[in-house]
């Protein structure tokens, strides 16, 4: 079973994905969270971004990573794509963000970008290179005798491998992030194709969620 969560930056998908794994593993059933952004948090990794450090996450920051530390980092992480096409994507992602923002230093421009932007273009050039790469890699590694939560689907194609979706909502979003890319573009369509629409609301600062029922059995 895999369970597909839409949504806007900041509309609570892993809060209302922990909601449900807590929800499931209460009543004993084997599951799990999963994303497809993994292989990119791990590309992030060991460049030296932090993921999973929200104050910093929007930050723009100079980042001094070497051109060779970016290309074996994607090259061993994207192993679904050819060997020449992972030597590519490394090549625009570097020049995809330096066009974003760029400081010289020592003699060498070096990019200024967040950690969220980071991940927005190592995500886009590996999508250009294949549009169905992180589907094939969640396919790849997701059991299908558990419950899968996915909190971070982003597309409609991704969208449509799941057994059932989940769109997220978040009036008046504080955690809102102007952005451009892809990825946010394509929230009307996945609300759209959404089987379910939860409403999250923030009351005296934590985030309360309408319960739901899901039509899915234990066997």
């Amino acid at each position: 079973m895999l369970l597909m969560l839409s949504g806007a930056i900041g509309a609570g998908k892993d809060t209302f994905g922990e909601f449900l794994y807590d929800s499931f593993d209460k009543f004993g059933y084997n599951v799990e969270v999963v994303k497809f952004a993994d292989p990119i948090r791990e590309v992030a990794f060991k460049l030296g971004f932090n993921p999973d450090d929200r104050a910093t996450k929007e930050v723009p920051a100079i980042r001094h990573y070497k051109l060779s530390e970016l290309d074996d980092a994607i090259f061993k992480v994207f192993t679904i794509l050819p060997a020449y096409e992972r030597r590519m994507v490394a090549v625009r992602v570097h020049q995809r963000l330096i066009n974003i923002r760029k400081e010289k230093h020592d003699g060498v421009y070096k990019p200024v970008v967040s950690t969220r932007e980071f991940m927005q273009v190592v995500g886009g050039a590996v999508r250009d290179a294949d549009v169905d790469y992180y589907i094939k890699h969640m396919l790849s590694n997701v059991p299908t005798g558990r419950v899968n939560i996915c909190t971070d689907s982003r597309f409609l194609n991704e969208q449509k491998i799941g057994d059932y979706s989940i769109y997220v909502e978040r009036p008046n979003n504080p955690l809102a992030v102007n952005t451009h890319d892809a990825s946010e573009a394509a929230q009307a369509l996945l609300r759209g194709a959404a089987k379910k629409i939860i409403l999250n609301k923030l009351l005296n600062y934590f985030m309360k969620v309408e319960t739901i029922f899901l039509p899915i059995r234990k066997n």
